[in-house]
């Protein structure tokens, strides 16, 4: 869900559009400012884990992403929709960052490049489905957390 964040609103800008009386080229502007602060927060958040242990940082920013989301789907006007798009964008690079790091923690010496491969390719593809790798044992990564 992190990686389709930013574009996944673009499907739907019609319907957002009508929803809130605003154009559709003024809600382009909600992908731009998505990447915009997720480009510039994502080392600045992800600087703060060096302070914090890992995976109480990731349920903490993971809460913040879920808020935003939720509030951007329940926005009314252009102006709430703006600001809930910007605080999904602040935490959601850093999440990455931080599965990443667990990914690589958890996972045996021998698997490391695989659990890193199968997030990117989770996050990146996340429209497509793929069957779970079954050599990779996920309940480690969760219970790590």
């Amino acid at each position: 869900m992190l990686s389709c964040n930013k574009y996944m609103i673009v499907g739907v800008l019609p319907d957002i559009s009508r929803e809130i009386n605003a154009s559709l080229s003024s809600l382009g502007y909600l992908v731009t400012v998505f990447a915009l602060v997720y480009a510039v927060a994502t080392p600045l958040v992800t600087s703060l884990t060096k302070y914090f242990k890992h995976h109480q940082l990731l349920f903490f920013l993971m809460g913040i992403f879920f808020i935003g989301n939720t509030w951007t789907a329940l926005s009314y006007s252009y102006v709430s929709l703006l600001l809930s798009r910007i605080l999904s964008a602040t935490t959601a690079g850093a999440i990455i960052s931080l599965i990443l790091v667990i990914a690589n923690f958890v996972a045996p010496l021998e698997k490391k490049s695989l659990a890193s491969l199968l997030d990117f390719c989770q996050l990146l593809d996340c429209f497509h489905h793929r069957p779970a790798n079954r050599d990779l044992d996920l309940n480690d990564f969760f219970l790590a957390c």
